[in-house]
């Protein structure tokens, strides 16, 4: 008779490299050394070295910690076997601990596994010929080429590489009329040395390995039997020793991925949605898939929320990194009931230092969430839907309306207070009232005493029209300071709703808003609060009811006006302002006086220097001229005349350019120091 208690043991957690693996869960079987003397107890004693899967913890990011535990005698050995990619992390994480004052002899496997046949092929879907050729390097093989009149090319496959052209080997590559045939060659060492063969060129290959044609075949065999894949997968062996005497509990585990557990929600509604007497229930339900080569038969299931840290990075995103955390049931040896022996439980933590002459050191974590689920059985392949909770939760039925919304009808929601004192993973939530479906919405993650305002229907019986948007602006103040005209207005808003009840029931209606900044509440005839970023208004709905909800609402705004950008016309436009304070106006009519003088400046200016442009377009026909004319003639004398007095007047003109642009310069800089002397206000606006 073997009596069994539960004893909680600590969390463990240490942290440990892991390869992320892709294959399924050993199968254990134990195997006690030879001479291991029989038990001599009259009563039935449990069969030592059986251990089994005890306990199961899956992480949120998939990964899996699986415990076993059982019973072995004296000097005994527990053999697991694992695919070969999953040896590795196995070995990376495993843990194991002998209870009974023995030691841990030590792991055996082997350094290089054999493989079925010395050679493996792998039939992957869409395998191409290349692909395939790619895993025969090395082998002997005889090809089949266009034109050579069935006369096989005999050799050994180097590489298949990506080439065109003609090759040095004498044999020519040709391409198909797409140009795909000749954009791959093979390269094959021959008795009469390196060649290139075009793949395109190639009728058929006849492999001459027989090893390699017996892979190919059973390759292609397992891909007509998907059921016997897993049993023709080459496994590794992994043989754990544990040394002592007598019938002692021993427990081992180690890390492998799993797959990610996802929990899904029902929320039971009270059937009159103004009841305060029953509150909403809510029932979480976890679902669970055994992807392993294990049935689970009656072990602790725990489902955490904590993401182990690695320090080997995950070959994919769908695979977590290692590191584990533990806590179950455990089961050891030991005391003696009414002349019976009794194998119980001992109240002490898993600890994998025991037996063990050098492990890294453990500590304590916290995962965000825990939750056990006692004797879970399921079988291999198949998936589970365990609820891990049902309780009451606070909750109050309203409907929610978005301002700004195109919507005329609110959506039925519900406002809920984690009152569960668990935490919640976010997940697919069904809404029930009065044993009727009402809706489906997602659960974000809740921690407790959290609050959310969770929409799940449209609500068809409550209308929402929009009367009127009011918008009204009201200057405040002005500044002018470094040329920069800041005006300070206040901008208000009134929202005006029609809110129409023609269900039978009461309703509670609330109006959210967005809280942007800058945007102030002023006043409304519906309580407001807020609520996650949001101004939510309250309106009361009687049965067969209407009502006008109004909300005001302003938004402080500061526009601003470069004086250095604005022309003469734009500084005259802005100095008619009569809404800006009287020192104000000066200042602009000041300015616009300076800019006036620098726009005649520069006028004035622009007037020379347009002379000066004729001068020198009436010097270059008199010199043009001047060049096909006689000297002697009086004309040319006429014209040179001419062009010394137009010399005369241009070098004239110059001087008074130089002086107009001065005066530029001047008016441009009394302009800017005027504008930078700048600093009145802020000044009240009056009305």
């Amino acid at each position: 008779m073997v009596q069994v208690l539960n004893n909680r043991f600590c969390r463990l957690a240490w942290t440990i490299g892991f390869l992320p693996l892709l294959a399924t869960l050993p199968a254990c079987s134990s195997q006690p050394t030879p001479g291991t003397p029989s038990s001599s107890h009259a009563l039935p004693q449990p069969h030592a070295g059986t251990l089994r899967l005890r306990q199961v913890d899956i992480f949120a990011n998939g990964l899996g910690f699986f415990q076993f535990q059982g019973l072995v005698d004296n000097d005994s050995r527990q053999t697991l076997r694992f695919n070969p990619d999953q040896i590795k992390g196995v070995l990376r994480s495993l843990v194991f601990q002998d209870m009974g004052g023995g030691t841990i002899g030590g792991v055996v496997f082997p350094t290089h596994p054999k493989k079925a046949g010395g050679v493996r092929v792998m039939l992957g879907r869409g395998s191409s010929l290349r692909q395939l050729l790619e895993q025969l390097r090395g082998t002997p093989v005889a090809l089949y080429l266009k034109g050579r009149g069935g006369r096989p090319l005999a050799g050994k496959i180097i590489s298949v590489v990506r080439q065109s052209g003609s090759r040095g080997s004498g044999l020519v590559v040709r391409a198909d009329r797409s140009g795909h045939g000749a954009r791959w060659t093979i390269n094959l060492f021959t008795h009469h040395g390196l060649q290139s063969i075009g793949l395109f060129d190639v009728q058929f290959i006849r492999i001459k390995d027989r090893r390699v044609r017996t892979a190919f075949q059973r390759a292609l065999a397992n891909l007509a039997t998907p059921s016997r894949r897993h049993a023709s997968t080459v496994s590794r062996q992994l043989t754990l020793l544990f040394n002592s005497h007598g019938k002692r509990w021993v427990r081992f585990g180690y890390l492998l991925t799993a797959p990610a557990w996802k929990m899904s929600y029902r929320l039971i509604l009270p059937a009159a949605p103004k009841s305060v007497a029953k509150d909403p229930v809510l029932q979480a339900l976890a679902t669970v898939a055994n992807h392993s080569n294990t049935n689970w038969n009656g072990v602790r299931l725990h489902l955490l929320g904590g993401q182990p840290v690695s320090l080997i990075p995950p070959a994919t995103q769908t695979q977590a990194s290692s590191g584990l955390a533990n806590q179950g049931n455990l089961f050891v040896s030991g005391g003696a009931v009414n002349g019976m022996v009794v194998y119980r439980a001992p109240a002490q933590p898993f600890n994998p230092l025991e037996g063990v002459q050098a492990l890294a050191a453990s500590g304590k974590t916290h995962p965000a969430f825990d939750y056990a689920v006692s004797q879970v059985t399921l079988p291999r392949g198949q998936s589970v839907m365990l609820p891990v909770l049902a309780a009451p939760i606070k909750g109050r039925s309203v409907d929610l309306f978005d301002i700004g919304s195109n919507s005329i009808h609110p959506f039925t929601a519900i406002q809920l207070t984690n009152t569960s004192g668990k935490y919640l993973p976010s997940g697919r939530m069904a809404v029930y009232r009065a044993g009727t479906f009402a809706g489906a919405a997602r659960l974000p993650v809740f921690p407790p005493k959290a609050e959310h305002l969770i929409a799940y229907a449209v609500d068809q019986a409550v209308l929402v029209h929009t009367l009127s948007v009011k918008s009204h602006r009201v200057r405040i103040s002005a500044r002018l300071v470094a040329g920069l005209l800041y005006v300070t207005s206040q901008h208000r808003t009134q929202l005006s709703y029609r809110l129409t009840n023609v269900s039978p029931e009461s309703k509670t209606l609330l109006l959210r808003q967005a809280i942007v900044p800058g945007n102030h509440f002023q006043r409304s005839n519906c309580p407001r609060g807020t609520f996650h970023g949001f101004n939510v208004f309250t309106a009361a709905l009687a049965r067969g009811g209407n009502r006008t909800a109004r909300i005001l609402e302003y938004s402080i705004r500061v526009s601003e006006t470069d004086l250095a950008s604005l022309s003469q016309h734009g500084l005259n436009a802005l100095a008619a302002k009569r809404y800006l304070p009287t020192a104000i106006r000066t200042a602009i009519g000041h300015a616009l006086t300076l800019r006036r003088a620098w726009t005649q400046a520069q006028n004035r200016s622009d007037t020379v220097q347009a002379a000066i442009d004729k001068v020198n377009e009436m010097e270059s026909h008199l010199r043009a001229n001047l060049a096909i004319i006689k000297k002697v003639s009086p004309v040319y004398t006429t014209m040179a005349g001419e062009l010394n007095t137009q010399e005369l007047r241009y070098q004239k003109l110059q001087k008074t350019l130089q002086l107009r642009q001065n005066a530029v310069a001047a008016a441009s800089k009394a302009f800017e120091n005027n504008l930078q002397s700048m600093s009145i206000g802020p000044l009240s606006i009056l009305h």
